[in-house]
C-alpha cells in the first residue's frame, strides 16, 4: 500500500466561532435567495464563468450560483444549496420558501438554545422532527383539496412562472397532453416564440441518417424527407443482422399471407451493408421495409429495454440469436406487431399504434418498479420518459426569447411552472400567500402536546410571510392586523384559511376566488427540506477545510475553458 500524506487542512472547533459563519452565512444565503419571492420580488444578475451574465427570478437558479471566498463559510453554501435542489427536484418550486425556512430554524433554534442552554441540541432536532412528522404533514395531507379544473392549475402554474398568464396555460396544456405518466420537454425556440408541440404516438430518437447514406433511398415522401407509412408491420430483432437469412425468412413469412404488400419496419441494433441494400432494393420495387436502429442511452441494456417496450406497444414479439432459427422454420407471421401509421424522419422515427392495454400496463408496471429501484437519478430519468413514450404522452415547450438572457429567465420560469403543475395533480392544492404556514404556525404555538422547542418552528414558519410582505413595501404591522382574526379561527378549527394577502393587489382577498393557491407538495417538501438542513447547521460541532487557493482556482478555470474553447472551435470568451 502506498503511503500518501494528507492535504492541510485547517479545523475550526470553537462553538462560538462555528456557530458565527453557520448563522452569518445562511443569512447571507437567504437574503440574496429571498429577494426573489413573490410578486414583490426582483430578479438577481449572475456572472457566468465564459458565458453572458444571468438575469433570473428563479431561487434555485441563484442559490446554485452563490460561492464565497471564505472556505469554512463556502463548505456551509454548498451545505445549504443541497435543500434548494432537493426542493426542486421533489416539487419543482418553493426552492425560496425552503432556504429562507431553513435560516429561520437555525437562527430562532440559536435563540432557543442560548435561552435553555441545558436543552441538548440533538433533542431539539428530534422534536423539531416530531411537529413535522405529526402536525405539519398530517394536516397537509388531510386538507389540501384535489384540482377542480383547468383554471385552478393555470392559477398554480401562473404564480409559479411569476405571474406571466402566457408560461402558465403553456405549462398546463402541456402536462395535461402528456397525461399522469408522460413527460414534458422543454426546448430553445428561434426568435421570442413560446409553444406547445404534442406527438401522439411512439418516439424513437433514430432515424435514417442512423443508417448512414443509404438512408435516403428509403424516403417516399420528398416534401419532408420521411418514410411515410400507414398499416404496416413491426419486426424486432435484439441483435445485428449481418446476413440475409432473417431478411428473407421476413419476406418469406409475409408471402402468401393478408400481410403480403404491406409496409413492414425492422428494428435491430444495427445492419450490414448487404441487408441494407436489400432492403433499399425491396423498396424500390415497392414493396416498403424500412430498417431503423434501436436508441441507445446511457443506461445498461438500453437496446434491449427499448424493444421490450416496443414489444408491449405494438403487439410484436422480439426476437434474439437464440430463437430467430424457430421463427425461420415456422415461416409465421404471428412474431409481428403492428402499427397504424409510422413516420421514419432523418432523425427521428414516430410509431402509431393500437397495443393491447393487458400488455401495456404490465410493461409500465415493470418501468415503473425498475425507477423505483434504480439508484441513479440518472437512470431514472431515462425509464421515466420510456413510460411517457409508451402512453404516447410526450409534450414539447418551444422556448425563446429577444435575447440569450431573455431566453434562459423564461425558461426557469416555464421549469417552475412545469412541475408546480404535476405538484397540484398529484397530492392537491392549498391557499397561497403563506397563509398556510401562519395557520400551522398558530396550530403549532397552541398545541395541546407542545413541547417548548415547538416555539422555534412557530416562528420560523411566520418568516416567509414577514419578507412576502418586506418584498412588496408592506409592513407586517399593517396587514397582520387584518388577517390575524381569520388565521386563528382557521388553526382553532384546523382548517385551511380562505383569507390571504393579494401581493398585487395589497389586499387581502378570497384565496380561491382570486387563484392565490399553491400546490400541497411544495409546502411540504419546503418545509421538510428546510428542516433537514436547518437540524445539520443547529447540531454543528466544528468544521475542517481545506484553505482556498485562489491563484490555483483562476488557472484551473482557465484551464478549463481554453480546453472547451478548443473542442468547440470558437474563439476565447465565445458561446
Amino acid at each position: 500500500m502506498i503511503y500518501e500524506k494528507s492535504k492541510a487542512k485547517r479545523i475550526i472547533v470553537d462553538k462560538t466561532k462555528v456557530r458565527d459563519i453557520v448563522y452569518s452565512t445562511i443569512n447571507d444565503m437567504a437574503t440574496i435567495v429571498g429577494a426573489t419571492l413573490g410578486p414583490g420580488g426582483n430578479p438577481v444578475l449572475i456572472e457566468r464563468d465564459g458565458l453572458s451574465p444571468l438575469i433570473t427570478k428563479d431561487g434555485v437558479t441563484v442559490a446554485k450560483s452563490l460561492g464565497v471566498e471564505n472556505a469554512e463559510a463556502n463548505i456551509i453554501v454548498d451545505a445549504a444549496k443541497e435543500i434548494c435542489l432537493k426542493t426542486a427536484k421533489e416539487a419543482g418550486d418553493g426552492t425560496t420558501t425552503a432556504i429562507v425556512l431553513a435560516n429561520s430554524i437555525t437562527k430562532y433554534g440559536r435563540v432557543f438554545l442560548d435561552k435553555n442552554p441545558k436543552y441538548n441540541p440533538q433533542r431539539v432536532v428530534n422534536e423539531l422532527s416530531d411537529v413535522y412528522k405529526d402536525v405539519i404533514v398530517p394536516f397537509l395531507q388531510d386538507k389540501a383539496r384535489s384540482v377542480d379544473s383547468k383554471d385552478e392549475l393555470v392559477d398554480v402554474a401562473k404564480i409559479s412562472a411569476n405571474g406571466d398568464l402566457r408560461i402558465a396555460q403553456c405549462a398546463v396544456d402541456a402536462v395535461l397532453a402528456a397525461g399522469e405518466d408522460g413527460h414534458v420537454l422543454i426546448e430553445e425556440a428561434q426568435g421570442n416564440q413560446l409553444k406547445v408541440e404534442t406527438i401522439d404516438g411512439f418516439i424513437v430518437t433514430t432515424g435514417l441518417k442512423d443508417i448512414g447514406a443509404i438512408g435516403r433511398a428509403f424516403i417516399n415522401d420528398k416534401a419532408n424527407q420521411q418514410v411515410k407509412m400507414d398499416n404496416g408491420l413491426v419486426f424486432l430483432y435484439d441483435g445485428t443482422l449481418n446476413d440475409l437469412k432473417v431478411p428473407s425468412a421476413i419476406q418469406q413469412a409475409v408471402e402468401g399471407s393478408e400481410y403480403y404488400g404491406l409496409p413492414i419496419t425492422v428494428f435491430a441494433h444495427g445492419f450490414a451493408d448487404v441487408v441494407l441494400e436489400a432492403f433499399a432494393k425491396t423498396t424500390k420495387g415497392g414493396y416498403t421495409v424500412t430498417p431503423i436502429k434501436t436508441p441507445m442511452s446511457g443506461i445498461a441494456n438500453s437496446r434491449s429495454s427499448f424493444l421490450l417496450d416496443m414489444s408491449a406497444y405494438s403487439g410484436g414479439q422480439v426476437f434474439d440469436p437464440g430463437n430467430i432459427d424457430k421463427f425461420i422454420e415456422e415461416d409465421s407471421v404471428d412474431g409481428f406487431g403492428r402499427f397504424k401509421a409510422a413516420k421514419v424522419g432523418m432523425y427521428e422515427t414516430v410509431i402509431q399504434s393500437e397495443p393491447d392495454t393487458e400488455k401495456l400496463e404490465t410493461r409500465i408496471l415493470e418501468l415503473k418498479h425498475l425507477m423505483e429501484i434504480s439508484p441513479s437519478d440518472f437512470d431514472k430519468m431515462h425509464i421515466k420518459a420510456s413510460i411517457g413514450k409508451l402512453t404516447g404522452g410526450i409534450s414539447t415547450i418551444w422556448v425563446g426569447g429577444g435575447s440569450e438572457l431573455e431566453a434562459r429567465e423564461k425558461r426557469d420560469r416555464v421549469e417552475d411552472a412545469v412541475e408546480a403543475v404535476k405538484s397540484a395533480i398529484s397530492e392537491g392544492v392549498i391557499p397561497g400567500g403563506c397563509s398556510v404556514q401562519l395557520t400551522l404556525s398558530w396550530m403549532i404555538s397552541n398545541h395541546p402536546n407542545r413541547k417548548p422547542s415547538w416555539e422555534i418552528m412557530a416562528l420560523a414558519l411566520s418568516e416567509p410571510f414577514n419578507l412576502l410582505l418586506s418584498n412588496c413595501g408592506e409592513s407586517v404591522d399593517e396587514v397582520w392586523p387584518n388577517l390575524r382574526e381569520h388565521i386563528r379561527e382557521s388553526a382553532n378549527k384546523k382548517e385551511l384559511p380562505t383569507k390571504v394577502f393579494d401581493a398585487n393587489q395589497h389586499i387581502v382577498v378570497d384565496a380561491v376566488k382570486t387563484g392565490i393557491i399553491e400546490p400541497a407538495k411544495v409546502c411540504r417538501v419546503s418545509i421538510g427540506n428546510a428542516l433537514s438542513v436547518a437540524s445539520l447547521l443547529v447540531t454543528l460541532g466544528g468544521i475542517v477545510v481545506t484553505p482556498r487557493d485562489f491563484n490555483l482556482e483562476n488557472q484551473l478555470a482557465l484551464s478549463k475553458q481554453a480546453f472547451k474553447d478548443m473542442m468547440s472551435g470558437t474563439g476565447v470568451g465565445q458561446e
